[in-house]
């Protein structure tokens, strides 16, 4: 080691790998809500975030539940691929005019719960999420026990995400005790 330095200088405080501890600094809380609904808006989204993250938490639900996601209230026209695994199987699918960008599909009562990422999004480009869900769901069919989505949008969103929209593709609601909260990573 050379002259005039000490480990916690090489290595960090601590002992870490040195350097700042992350690009973006820490999920902060937005804003969130409670069960009861078919829908969630997230609008009128605050500035200097550069990243979000929607968790969903479902438990216990009472009917079937095909979690999905938009933004800015695009309903069509996104780039998607999906990945599922479910019951020792799995099937992949891709569309270039998707409409349902589906987190999950749950059938009877089981939890759902799973996140929504999205990257950049205050840029001037089309936009990209990326989600991972699973439910408890193991009784034989297709529905799927893990789910992976990307999806990107097909037009260029000129003010980046300015709105998040969680809802079920069925019009069924989510279990009263559900839980949807939007998380951001301020600019660095």
């Amino acid at each position: 080691m050379p002259f005039g330095l000490s480990k916690a200088t090489v290595l960090g405080a601590a002992g870490s790998g040195g350097g700042s501890p992350d690009e973006g600094g820490k999920y902060e809380w937005i804003a969130g809500y409670t069960g009861g609904s078919s829908s969630y808006n997230f609008t009128s989204l605050p500035a200097g975030y550069n990243e979000y993250e929607v968790r969903i938490f479902a438990p216990a639900q009472s009917s079937e539940l095909s979690v999905s996601w938009q933004v800015n209230s695009l309903n069509t026209g996104y780039w998607y691929n999906s990945w599922v695994s479910y019951n020792s199987n799995k099937w992949s699918t891709s569309s270039n005019n998707n409409s349902d960008n589906r987190l999950v599909w749950q059938s009877g009562a089981n939890s759902v719960s799973g996140t929504v990422s999205f990257v950049n999004v205050n840029k001037n480009d089309k936009v990209a999420g990326m989600s991972l869900g699973g439910n408890n769901y193991i009784s034989g069919n297709n529905y799927g026990v893990l789910k992976q989505t990307s999806a990107l949008t097909g037009a260029v969103q000129s003010s980046g995400i300015t709105a998040i929209t969680i809802y079920s593709s069925f019009g069924n609601t989510f279990d009263s005790n559900s839980t949807i909260n939007l998380f951001g990573i301020k600019d660095s």
